[in-house]
């Protein structure tokens, strides 16, 4: 059997839920090396099984949104809170036990609850419409805050004073407190239902628990065959380390997640024998600190996506779209360019500029929603500048063109769709986007770098530049020219077979087990 032990924590405390309400935009994608490899894992029929550490009363959710419902997982809370792997069941708020004269409030975010002259509460609700969260008030200060599971239950409740978190009492199905977690010491008493599964009755933190039930799962479970794939984090991998043996253990770095690369990390991984990583940097940065340090691991460079054909749909369109991936990207880069593909469009017929980035709701700068929005302006004033006798005629019907426009690409769906309607897309980072590159392959979009890498081979599936002042050159290569822009097209579909689920799975195996399994 092959587990796959994620890494989906909010903030220090691994063990606590990171579940936020509908409204809340995340900051960052869910989507991971870990959700992407048990993906292809379930594509091909192999057999896997998921271990999650930390509180996660949304599982089943959170797995159904990545197409990973079917997953077979072990959960080291369901063992403490007796939990079976259920179907998720929504709850009805109003069936719950509200005092009679309880009135109900809506809003487009909550339902809130007036159950005394100072007494309400505010219901709030996950983004598949369950309900996540009550929150009770007393005299506008928060009193508690119950957590509800997604298989129908209250999994665990948060008293305050002074509305502040102090204690969060955690229960079983049947509504038992099994666990009494001090928010303050981070001291937690085992109470009776679950006094036989513990070997004490006080713990200095969670994670004393956690690593306890953890021992005893590899003990009671685990053999020799089985092996490990987690991702890399200080928050966990001595955890894991500590229990689990060395030769059955691999670790995945993944730069979304591990933004640097440093000694203590890859300590923090000893004595495991293998890892993966995903691009040359991690590479160069890992491979570094095991030479220097005389570490034994064993590595691979990997994309953790797949390749999957995806329809573009590039060539049925009227207006010509240029993709321009600017993540990681400075000002004194981004302008530059964006000039310069002004310059290229505003003269060409239906062309557009399609600024790709991770979030625009909170991050986008100023300075680039300005020059957008400039040169948006400027072109429309210039198509107004006809002679005064078709302006008459036009200017009631003449609407304002976005020539350039900014798409927020946070989930990868988004960047799907975006790429399925690309031309060409451009990233001039110094280590191009990894997901980027391999959705272009998917949807068969040459690529400009000017940076080499697995993905893009000059003159064949797209072209490396030496720099942006060669940018313009490049869009003609593939703008001006069907013939180009056809093989480029056709080498990319054929390296769809290169970076596939099944070729992938067997470089994995062949880290793992070794050349047997080649």
């Amino acid at each position: 059997m092959r587990y796959f032990i994620p890494a989906w924590y909010s903030g220090q405390k691994l063990w606590k839920d990171n579940t936020l309400p509908f409204y809340y935009k995340p900051d960052k994608t869910e989507f991971d090396d870990m959700i992407s490899l048990m993906s292809m894992h379930k594509k091909n029929g192999y057999e896997y099984k998921l271990l999650v550490l930390n509180y996660s009363p949304n599982l089943r959710l959170f797995l159904h949104r990545h197409d990973l419902f079917e997953s077979d997982y072990w959960s080291v809370f369901d063992v403490l809170q007796s939990a079976p792997n259920t179907l998720p069941r929504a709850i009805d708020y109003l069936d719950l036990n509200w005092p009679k004269d309880t009135e109900f409030v809506y809003s487009p975010f909550m339902v809130e609850t007036i159950i005394g002259e100072n007494m309400y509460s505010q219901i709030t609700f996950n983004q598949e419409g369950y309900v996540l969260h009550i929150h009770e008030y007393e005299n506008g200060l928060q009193q508690q805050k119950m957590i509800f599971d997604d298989r129908g239950f209250i999994s665990s409740i948060i008293k305050y004073e002074n509305d502040t978190e102090v204690e969060q009492i955690y229960l079983n199905v049947l509504g038992e407190n099994i666990l009494t977690e001090n928010l303050i010491t981070g001291e937690v008493l085992v109470n009776n239902p679950v006094k036989d599964l513990l070997d004490h009755s006080k713990y200095l933190n969670m994670l004393e628990i956690i690593e306890e039930i953890v021992e005893k799962f590899y003990k009671d479970q685990i053999t020799q065959s089985d092996d490990f794939i987690a991702a890399s984090d200080e928050r966990h991998n001595q955890l894991i380390t500590r229990y689990f043996e060395a030769n059955q253990l691999c670790f995945s770095l993944f730069s979304n997640r591990n933004r640097e690369i440093t000694p203590h990390l890859i300590q923090s991984m000893q004595p495991a024998k293998s890892c993966l990583v995903d691009t040359k940097e991690n590479e160069r940065e890992c491979s570094l600190i095991v030479n220097n340090n005389s570490i034994d691991m064993k590595m691979s460079r990997i994309t953790p996506f797949d390749t999957e054909k995806i329809p573009n749909i590039s060539s049925q369109l009227y207006d010509v779209h240029i993709g321009f991936w600017i993540d990681n990207l400075s000002r004194d880069v981004v302008e530059p360019v964006i000039d310069q593909l002004y310059s290229y469009i505003k003269n060409k017929e239906n062309y557009r500029v399609t600024i790709l980035m991770k979030d625009i709701t909170s991050k986008t700068p100023k300075w680039l929603s300005d020059i957008v929005k400039e040169k948006n302006e400027l072109y429309n004033e210039e198509q107004r500048t006809l002679s005064e006798e078709m302006a008459d005629v036009l200017e009631e019907e003449m609407e304002f063109i976005k020539i350039i426009k900014i798409e927020s690409v946070l989930f990868e769906e988004d960047l799907i769709r975006a790429m399925s309607q690309l031309r060409v897309v451009i990233d001039l980072g110094d280590e191009p986007d990894l997901y980027l590159q391999i959705s272009a392959i998917s949807a068969g979009v040459p690529q400009i770098n000017m940076i080499e890498t697995d993905y893009v081979t000059s003159n064949v599936n797209g072209l490396i530049i030496p720099s942006s002042s060669n940018m313009i050159q490049a869009l003609d290569y593939f703008l001006l020219s069907l013939k180009n822009w056809n093989y480029s097209y056709a080498s990319s579909i054929k390296l769809v077979d290169e970076f596939s689920s099944t070729k992938i799975i067997r470089e994995v195996d062949r880290l793992i087990k070794g050349e047997l399994y080649g």
